[in-house]
């Protein structure tokens, strides 16, 4: 079922950094109406007055003032669960961040359960919207890069210990729990990106390492991890995951391009990526979008490598998500990340927890 053409009424679970975001960005869209915040915590009566909007305290006070036709589900990931499959008993179409769920098997169900009852899900895989990535993945799919063999990612960005402190429980500092709950804050996004870019991932080798934290100081815990992966398409690829290091090179920071689309971290004016394509007929970093070839590509190392830039166009990541779940909303499109395609990253991200916990290489079904 989708909403017919009129104004649509999308809820906000969550007034965290991201559900605020959502929330302002709805507030300020001429085709839908923020009819209230869900957020259990007294900050959340601020943050929807400051919206001008409603704030309710659960999903029950939300559904006693009415249904909504849509919500954007942004609060912590062990609780996405239940908040799903109760917006999905009410039919309310939902745009979901992160993952359904921290077990695959339940975001199985709940993937299956939205489709049978005609709800829609959208995953909020934000950064498959971003120009840069759009470009890219045009440059993938049109051969340009021509047969991809090999892709190397980091997040290696700094976060303030502030962020750390209200994200991760001190107790979880003392063992390995903080680097699994990164996994489903940050790692997820990465592995969707991989991905969607290149096809899916069939295997992975993860090592964990204990890091120097911000202080300068060894922890004992692991905070830092390397991952090895393959994919089925034959390409093999590097990741590394860091949350203490003085670099620009992530996913949501560096270029002042990419910085528009977390505008709470500050922009450079010189370029730098998260991730670097290689391909047969040509190589390509992203968001720098720097194309590299060789100038006879025949030849080879003693050939003159020449760089292009790929044209990206404007636009920032979260306000073109918004607009596709509207069109979403009105049966106009097709989610551009479903619920079968978030499993799928689930399942990539449950394999890396295990690896690190065993050591192992683990094959991915």
């Amino acid at each position: 079922m989708t909403v017919e053409d009129r104004t649509i009424k999308i809820a906000v679970i969550g007034g965290g950094i991201v559900g605020t975001r959502h929330a302002k960005l709805i507030s300020q869209h001429p085709n839908v109406e923020l009819s209230g915040l869900v957020e259990p915590s007294p900050t959340g009566i601020r943050v929807a007055a400051g919206l001008h909007t409603k704030h309710y305290f659960s999903l029950a006070e939300l559904f006693e003032s009415g249904i909504p036709d849509a919500a954007i589900v942004a609060s912590p990931t062990q609780v996405t669960d239940s908040i799903a499959r109760k917006l999905i008993a009410q039919g309310v179409h939902m745009l979901v961040e992160n993952t359904l769920s921290t077990k695959v098997k339940s975001a199985e169900e709940i993937a299956n359960v939205a489709d049978k009852k005609g709800v829609s899900l959208l995953m909020g895989h934000h950064r498959r919207f971003h120009p840069s990535i759009v470009a890219a993945k045009k440059a993938i799919d049109s051969g340009e890069l021509g047969i991809i063999t090999a892709i190397s990612g980091s997040w290696t960005l700094r976060k303030p210990m502030d962020y750390l402190d209200s994200v991760f429980p001190s107790e979880d500092w003392e063992n390995d729990k903080r680097l699994s709950r990164q996994l489903y804050l940050n790692l997820v996004h990465d592995i969707d990106i991989l991905q969607y870019l290149i096809g899916p991932i069939v295997r992975v080798y993860a090592q964990k390492f204990p890091s120097i934290n911000a202080f300068g100081a060894q922890s004992g815990s692991a905070q830092q991890a390397s991952v090895t992966l393959l994919f089925n398409c034959g390409a093999i690829g590097t990741f590394m995951l860091s949350d203490f290091d003085s670099s620009r090179d992530s996913s949501t920071f560096g270029s002042s391009h990419l910085a528009a689309h977390s505008p709470q971290l500050p922009s450079t004016e010189e370029a730098s990526s998260a991730y670097y394509i290689f391909g047969t007929t040509a190589s390509l970093s992203i968001p720098e979008m720097a194309r590299y070839s060789f100038e006879d590509s025949g030849i080879g190392w003693t050939s003159k490598m020449k760089v292009d830039t790929l044209l990206v166009e404007s636009g920032l990541s979260y306000d073109l998500q918004l607009d596709h779940f509207i069109n979403v909303l009105r049966g106009q499109e097709k989610p551009n990340c479903s619920g079968k395609e978030s499993v799928m990253t689930l399942k990539v991200a449950t394999a890396v927890q295990e690896s690190l916990k065993d050591g192992d290489p683990i094959d991915i079904e």
